[in-house]
Formats: C-alpha cells, sequence, structure tokens
C-alpha cells in the first residue's frame, strides 16, 4: 500500500500499530497516537545482503530516529534495540489463542514417532538444511521416524527417511498436525520471538529447539534446548 493510503486509513484509527520498520517513516506525522511493534526482522540480526549493507543500515538507522515510540516482543529484540539504536523499549510479547492451539487426547499411538517441522524452506535463518543433515544422520544410524513438514513452498531437499509435506495448510490442519505429531524441531539460527514452538507447546507437542536469540525466553523450561551450531 502507498503512503497516501496509509495515511488514509491511519486517520480512521484511534492507534495505530506500525508493524514493518519502514512505515515508520512513512507515518510518523499522522493525526492518532503511532507506535512501532518491533517482532524482529533479519537486518535487526546484522542478516544483510553484503551489496547492500550500507544502504539497508542508513534506512534502518533514519527509521529508528523518527521519534515514534517503539515496543519489542521479548528481551532480546530490547536488548539489541538498545545496543544497536540506543532505544529504551518497553515489552509485549506475542500471544497464543489457547482455544484454537490446545492438546487433543491421542487414542492410536503410532510405533514410528512423527517429527514435525514448520517454517518457509526458502528463509536460510531457520537453518532447515542442518535440520535435513542431522534427521538423515540419525536414520542411517538406524533410528526410525516419519517427518512431517508444513511450509510455504516445495524445499526440495533428498532425504533417506520419509517425509509428507503440508504445502500452506489451513489454520486447522496446522493446529492438527502439531496435536499429532511426538516431536517438534525448531532449528532456527535467531527469532524475534519464535511462535512456533510456543504453537507446539500449546498442542502438547515435545519441542527441540535452538538456544538462539529469543527462544530460550520464549519456551522457558519447558522445552529441550539445544545449540543451532
Amino acid at each position: 500500500c502507498c503512503g497516501l493510503c496509509l495515511d488514509d486509513s491511519a486517520d480512521e484509527c484511534d492507534i495505530v500499530v506500525v508493524g514493518w520498520v519502514y512505515q515508520m517513516a512513512e507515518l510518523q506525522d499522522v493525526s492518532p497516537a503511532v507506535f512501532y511493534w518491533e517482532q524482529g526482522h533479519e537486518w535487526l540480526f546484522g542478516d544483510i545482503p553484503g551489496s547492500n549493507y550500507e544502504e539497508i543500515r542508513n534506512t534502518l538507522q533514519n527509521c529508528y530516529k523518527t521519534g515514534l515510540p517503539v515496543v519489542s516482543v521479548s528481551n532480546c529484540i530490547a536488548h539489541i534495540l538498545k545496543t544497536k539504536y540506543g532505544l529504551d523499549t518497553e515489552i509485549i510479547p506475542n500471544g497464543i489463542d489457547t482455544e484454537v492451539y490446545r492438546p487433543i487426547s491421542k487414542i492410536d499411538v503410532s510405533e514410528i514417532p512423527t517429527i514435525l517441522l514448520v517454517g518457509n524452506p526458502s528463509h536460510e535463518f531457520k537453518a532447515f538444511g542442518d535440520a535435513m543433515i542431522t534427521l538423515n544422520l540419525l536414520w542411517i544410524k538406524g533410528y526410525k521416524f516419519k517427518v512431517k513438514w508444513v511450509c510455504q513452498s516445495h524445499p526440495g531437499y533428498t532425504t533417506n527417511f520419509p517425509m509428507e509435506l503440508i504445502v500452506h495448510p489451513p489454520q486447522d490442519v496446522l493446529v492438527q498436525s502439531y496435536q499429532e505429531a511426538d516431536l517438534f524441531l525448531f532449528t532456527s539460527l535467531y527469532e524475534g520471538f519464535g511462535m512456533p514452538p510456543l504453537e507446539a507447546m500449546a498442542c502438547g507437542c515435545p519441542v527441540l529447539t535452538s538456544n538462539a536469540a529469543s527462544l530460550p525466553e520464549a519456551v522457558g523450561n519447558a522445552a529441550l534446548l539445544c545449540n543451532p551450531m
């Protein structure tokens, strides 16, 4: 949407919550109260293409200096904003709708466990390639399991183990996948918050996740943590 469209829509609101860093500059002069809710993004974690590094870095500096109030989604994000941009931010964490994401009683217990992956295979920071290597090694060692991957596009990996792909499912299929899985594996190298592990936990699925960025903060002591490197 263009800046003019945003301005027109914002004027009809009492409070505007900005969801993307570039919109801070577009909405800094609108009449309603505005704040930016920083969820975290690749650039904030320094994951910037080399060819555009200086341009993006300068753009971020300008965006965070607009004077708009900024709220962080986690202590991890608050720390990054303070360290890189000198911003002191309050924290509003994400939440899970436990009326939707909830456990069920499993009637049939399969002898072969299902390991669930959730996420976009095109995002390198999700480290799905590392997950594939690890799972292939486990399969070669004689461990038997099947993998279900809820994803946005076909990942294109060749695996030794059986893997079912569920591409762009509706929410109820995602929830069912969490509920039916025996383990949720999340190998991300960084997250501003990390919704999938919490969604899995809310559905009663055990979680093994990396101990990077905000993930230990999000899952607390209710999941197994490991070094993704």
